[in-house]
C-alpha cells in the first residue's frame, strides 16, 4: 500500500471483504493474506490521515 508519491504507508489496515479478514501493512507497506478461497473480493484500506482506498480483486483457483 502507498501513498500518491508512491511512499509505503506502514500500519494501513487492510479489510478483505466479504470475508472481514484483516491485516496490517509492515513498514514496506506490504500485507498477507494466507489460504484464501479463489473468488473475487473487494479490499477496503483505511489509515488516519488518508481517504479511504478500494480496489477489486481476483484470487484464482490453483493451477494444476
Amino acid at each position: 500500500v502507498t501513498d500518491s508519491a508512491g511512499n509505503p504507508l506502514p500500519n494501513a489496515r487492510v479489510t478483505l471483504v466479504p470475508s472481514s479478514r484483516g491485516a496490517h501493512t509492515d513498514a514496506a507497506g506490504i500485507f498477507l493474506f494466507r489460504a484464501v478461497p479463489a473468488a473475487g473480493y473487494h479490499l477496503d484500506v483505511s489509515l488516519m490521515g488518508y481517504a479511504p482506498g478500494h480496489a477489486e480483486i481476483v484470487v484464482p483457483a490453483e493451477g494444476p
